[in-house]
């Protein structure tokens, strides 16, 4: 619990929050662009609150765990969680 009190400080001080627009912005648009292309995601089936699996699930692990989050542990998310939720149905 100290690393979740030691980041509310850090926000705090800088005056910001998770709603703050720097945290809106999704860093992997160009990576699910490429599975739309490929068509291991059916862009119909993201929505705003799928969008925010990847980036909760990253930030869940990381504050979780205290610690940097791994290659793997990314690559697990993504291809346990991610693209079963996004891919096209059966």
């Amino acid at each position: 619990m100290k690393l979740v009190f030691e980041m509310h400080e850090d926000m705090a001080s800088e005056e910001v929050n998770f709603t703050d627009a720097r945290f809106s912005d999704n860093p992997i648009d160009d990576v699910i662009a490429r599975g739309i292309a490929r068509g291991e995601i059916v862009p119909e089936r993201l929505n705003a609150r799928v969008m925010r699996v990847l980036p909760s699930l990253v930030m869940h692990e990381i504050v979780v765990t205290a610690q940097p989050i791994s290659d793997e542990t990314i690559a697990a998310i993504i291809d346990q969680i991610f693209i079963p939720l996004t891919a096209p149905l059966p």
